[in-house]
């Protein structure tokens, strides 16, 4: 991603510009992603529309949450219930 591209998004969110604006959840990490920032494209924000390969984008993403999940079977055993159930989604 272009660094200009970075700079406007850190800048909206400094702002408060995103406060109010909508979302779209992410099926697996949960995030709420901005579904538009000024001066960013739209398809830009959303991770899958930036990869030419929407499979292996998936494939990624599926193998991040799983290394996420094994990491944290470890490191978060301690964590409260809903710091857990923050997780990835792993299917």
């Amino acid at each position: 991603m272009k660094l200009t591209l970075t700079r406007a998004m850190v800048k909206a969110i400094l702002s408060g510009t995103l406060k109010n604006i909508e979302t779209k959840k992410d099926p697996i990490f949960g995030l709420a992603i901005p579904v538009s920032c000024p001066e960013v494209p739209p398809e830009v924000l959303l991770p899958q529309n930036t990869w030419k390969d929407k499979g292996a984008y998936r494939d990624k993403a599926a193998r991040l949450a799983q290394m996420f999940d094994e990491n944290f079977k470890e490191a978060g055993k301690d964590a409260p219930e809903e710091v857990k159930r923050a997780g990835p989604v792993i299917s």
